[in-house]
């Protein structure tokens, strides 16, 4: 015996695909147009790299910078290569200083980064010698040598 079933689609079946599909295209439009809007509701982004401070005091940030048409530092432009990079040399005076990064995008709204640096004023020989009238290293060292030589 054979059995023969013809399959019969429900009268609503295509009905049911075709807004199915209408949802899954209306959810995919959705978001994408979510994914392309979120860094610009996040607004600028900073992401700084630093060296540390030579021997005279300067030091060279760099970093990069995302959603961001200006950059200033302490006020002054900071010039934004094509590759959304920026470096800048800094000469930092003894004593404690703050440096303000603002990036604003497009549209206004701002991001603020400070970084603060200490630089000593004095070297701690300089300080001993300064506050309690020692002898320096160097003035101790040279008199030790001194004195070694004049007993040969």
């Amino acid at each position: 015996m054979k059995y023969s079933k013809r399959l019969e689609t429900h009268p609503s079946l295509p009905h049911i695909i075709s807004t199915g599909l209408i949802v899954l295209a209306v959810l995919g439009i959705l978001g994408y147009g979510v994914a392309r809007a979120l860094p610009l509701l996040q607004g600028p982004r900073i992401h700084l790299t630093e060296s540390e401070p030579d021997e005279q005091g300067v030091i060279v940030l760099s970093g990069t910078v995302k959603n961001t048409a200006t950059l200033t530092l302490d006020g002054g432009e900071v010039l934004i290569n094509t590759d959304r990079a920026f470096t800048e040399t800094v000469p930092l005076p003894p004593g404690r200083t703050d440096l303000v990064f603002v990036a604003t995008d497009k549209f206004g709204k701002e991001t603020r980064y400070v970084r603060t640096f200490i630089q000593p004023h004095l070297a701690l020989g300089d300080v001993y010698t300064e506050l309690y009238g020692l002898p320096s290293e160097e003035e101790t060292s040279s008199e030790t040598t001194e004195s070694l030589s004049e007993e040969s």
